[in-house]
């Protein structure tokens, strides 16, 4: 199990975090992007968006799936396409 944790450490994420102090880097390819996400719990839909927020994406987010379709569809109408989604798994 220690090996398999000291592997994953050494591998290099476009996320990268210094554990001691909690921030994330602004990553210059995410800067401004839109990501829209999707959980039935807020508090994950939240602590997520404040996540890539860090990062340097736009979030905005929602509790269901017929609701993101929804935002999907008017923000293609306006011309405000998101460029990425994160959703739950299940969805309840």
């Amino acid at each position: 199990m220690r090996a398999a944790v000291s592997r994953l450490r050494k591998k290099k994420s476009i996320c990268r975090c210094d554990a001691r102090s909690a921030r994330y880097e602004i990553i210059p390819q995410l800067q401004g992007v839109r990501v829209l996400v999707v959980d039935d719990d807020s508090n994950t839909a939240i602590s997520v968006s404040h996540m890539v927020q860090e990062i340097g994406m736009v979030a905005e987010w929602t509790l269901s799936g017929k609701e993101a379709v929804l935002r999907t569809k008017v923000a293609v109408e306006q011309n405000r396409e998101f460029g990425a989604y994160i959703i739950a798994k299940v969805l309840g």
